[in-house]
Protein backbone atom coordinates (compact mmCIF):
# COMPACT_ATOMS: atom_id res chain seq x y z
CA UNK A 1 0.00 0.00 0.00
CA UNK A 2 2.72 2.41 0.77
CA UNK A 3 4.16 1.64 -2.50
CA UNK A 4 0.90 3.18 -3.87
CA UNK A 5 1.14 6.46 -1.96
CA UNK A 6 4.42 7.12 -1.89
CA UNK A 7 6.64 6.98 -5.27
CA UNK A 8 9.65 7.75 -4.04
CA UNK A 9 9.75 4.98 -2.18
CA UNK A 10 8.03 2.82 -4.85
CA UNK A 11 10.88 3.97 -7.65
CA UNK A 12 13.46 3.49 -4.60
CA UNK A 13 12.24 -0.05 -4.14
CA UNK A 14 12.06 -0.80 -7.93
CA UNK A 15 15.46 0.65 -8.74
CA UNK A 16 17.31 -1.55 -6.20
CA UNK A 17 15.55 -4.55 -7.64
CA UNK A 18 16.37 -3.59 -10.79
CA UNK A 19 20.31 -3.46 -9.52
CA UNK A 20 19.89 -6.60 -7.68
CA UNK A 21 18.64 -8.38 -10.81
CA UNK A 22 21.38 -6.99 -13.17
CA UNK A 23 24.18 -8.08 -11.00
CA UNK A 24 22.26 -11.81 -10.53
CA UNK A 25 22.48 -11.75 -14.30
CA UNK A 26 26.59 -9.85 -14.47
CA UNK A 27 27.62 -13.22 -11.67
CA UNK A 28 25.52 -16.14 -14.19
CA UNK A 29 27.56 -14.58 -17.27
CA UNK A 30 31.00 -14.22 -15.68
CA UNK A 31 30.32 -18.14 -14.23
CA UNK A 32 28.93 -19.60 -17.61
CA UNK A 33 32.42 -17.05 -19.48
CA UNK A 34 35.07 -19.07 -16.89
CA UNK A 35 33.36 -22.17 -17.46
CA UNK A 36 33.61 -21.90 -20.80
CA UNK A 37 37.07 -20.43 -20.99
CA UNK A 38 38.24 -23.61 -18.89
CA UNK A 39 36.18 -26.04 -20.75
CA UNK A 40 38.74 -27.99 -23.17
CA UNK A 41 41.59 -27.98 -20.67
CA UNK A 42 40.01 -27.74 -17.04
CA UNK A 43 42.14 -25.18 -16.97
CA UNK A 44 40.94 -21.41 -16.99
CA UNK A 45 43.10 -19.29 -19.64
CA UNK A 46 42.91 -15.77 -17.99
CA UNK A 47 43.46 -13.98 -21.75
CA UNK A 48 40.82 -16.22 -23.48
CA UNK A 49 38.04 -15.35 -20.52
CA UNK A 50 38.70 -11.84 -20.74
CA UNK A 51 37.24 -12.24 -24.31
CA UNK A 52 34.03 -13.71 -23.15
CA UNK A 53 33.37 -11.73 -19.77
CA UNK A 54 30.78 -8.98 -20.35
CA UNK A 55 32.30 -5.78 -21.14
CA UNK A 56 31.37 -4.18 -18.79
CA UNK A 57 33.11 -6.39 -16.48
CA UNK A 58 36.40 -6.35 -18.60
CA UNK A 59 36.62 -2.91 -18.37
CA UNK A 60 36.02 -2.76 -14.63
CA UNK A 61 39.10 -5.97 -14.68
CA UNK A 62 41.15 -3.38 -16.15
CA UNK A 63 40.73 -0.32 -14.31
CA UNK A 64 41.56 -2.49 -11.22
CA UNK A 65 44.60 -3.84 -12.77
CA UNK A 66 46.13 -0.66 -13.82
CA UNK A 67 45.70 0.14 -10.11
CA UNK A 68 48.43 -1.96 -9.62
CA UNK A 69 52.23 -1.77 -10.02
CA UNK A 70 53.85 -3.42 -12.95
CA UNK A 71 55.24 -6.54 -10.15
CA UNK A 72 51.22 -6.84 -8.59
CA UNK A 73 49.89 -7.53 -12.00
CA UNK A 74 52.01 -9.93 -13.12
CA UNK A 75 52.08 -11.86 -9.78
CA UNK A 76 48.17 -11.58 -9.85
CA UNK A 77 47.67 -12.82 -13.02
CA UNK A 78 50.34 -15.81 -12.29
CA UNK A 79 47.87 -16.40 -9.30
CA UNK A 80 44.56 -15.70 -11.59
CA UNK A 81 45.56 -18.69 -13.85
CA UNK A 82 46.31 -21.25 -10.97
CA UNK A 83 42.67 -20.97 -9.22
CA UNK A 84 40.38 -23.24 -10.08
CA UNK A 85 36.77 -22.70 -11.70
CA UNK A 86 34.88 -21.84 -9.18
CA UNK A 87 37.47 -19.48 -6.93
CA UNK A 88 37.97 -17.72 -10.21
CA UNK A 89 34.21 -17.24 -10.94
CA UNK A 90 33.52 -15.96 -7.11
CA UNK A 91 36.80 -13.42 -7.02
CA UNK A 92 35.84 -12.29 -10.31
CA UNK A 93 32.09 -11.36 -9.40
CA UNK A 94 33.04 -10.03 -6.29
CA UNK A 95 36.15 -7.45 -8.20
CA UNK A 96 33.09 -7.01 -10.23
CA UNK A 97 30.71 -5.18 -7.63
CA UNK A 98 33.23 -3.68 -5.91
CA UNK A 99 34.65 -0.19 -6.02
CA UNK A 100 38.33 0.05 -7.74
CA UNK A 101 40.07 0.55 -4.99
CA UNK A 102 38.65 -2.10 -3.19
CA UNK A 103 39.12 -4.10 -5.89
CA UNK A 104 42.79 -3.77 -5.91
CA UNK A 105 43.27 -4.40 -2.01
CA UNK A 106 41.58 -7.62 -2.57
CA UNK A 107 44.29 -8.06 -5.24
CA UNK A 108 46.88 -7.28 -2.84
CA UNK A 109 45.42 -9.28 0.03
CA UNK A 110 45.26 -12.52 -2.51
CA UNK A 111 49.01 -11.56 -3.55
CA UNK A 112 50.13 -11.56 0.08
CA UNK A 113 48.28 -14.86 0.98
CA UNK A 114 49.71 -16.53 -2.16
CA UNK A 115 53.42 -15.46 -0.63
CA UNK A 116 52.69 -16.96 2.82
CA UNK A 117 51.36 -19.85 1.24
CA UNK A 118 54.53 -20.29 -0.98
CA UNK A 119 57.11 -19.20 1.97
CA UNK A 120 55.22 -21.86 4.61
CA UNK A 121 55.31 -24.83 1.91
CA UNK A 122 58.97 -24.02 1.13
CA UNK A 123 59.76 -23.72 4.82
CA UNK A 124 58.37 -26.51 5.83
CA UNK A 125 60.39 -28.81 3.06
CA UNK A 126 63.23 -26.98 3.91
CA UNK A 127 62.28 -27.96 7.61
CA UNK A 128 61.53 -31.50 6.60
CA UNK A 129 65.18 -31.63 4.73
CA UNK A 130 66.80 -30.32 7.68
CA UNK A 131 65.58 -32.68 9.96
CA UNK A 132 66.46 -35.39 8.27
CA UNK A 133 69.80 -34.62 7.31
CA UNK A 134 70.04 -34.14 11.20
CA UNK A 135 69.09 -37.33 12.26
CA UNK A 136 70.92 -39.09 9.59
CA UNK A 137 67.92 -40.18 7.14
CA UNK A 138 69.00 -37.76 4.43
CA UNK A 139 71.66 -37.07 2.22
CA UNK A 140 74.01 -35.52 4.10
CA UNK A 141 74.69 -38.81 6.55
CA UNK A 142 76.29 -40.63 3.58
Amino acid sequence: MRDLVDWKHAHEKGKAHREKKAAEERAAKISAAVAAASASTGHVEVMSLLGTLPQPTVAKLMQIQAALDAEEQAVTFDILQRLDQGTLAELLVALDASPIEDGAKVLRQLIVHEYERQSASTGSTAGAASSETKSGTGNGAA
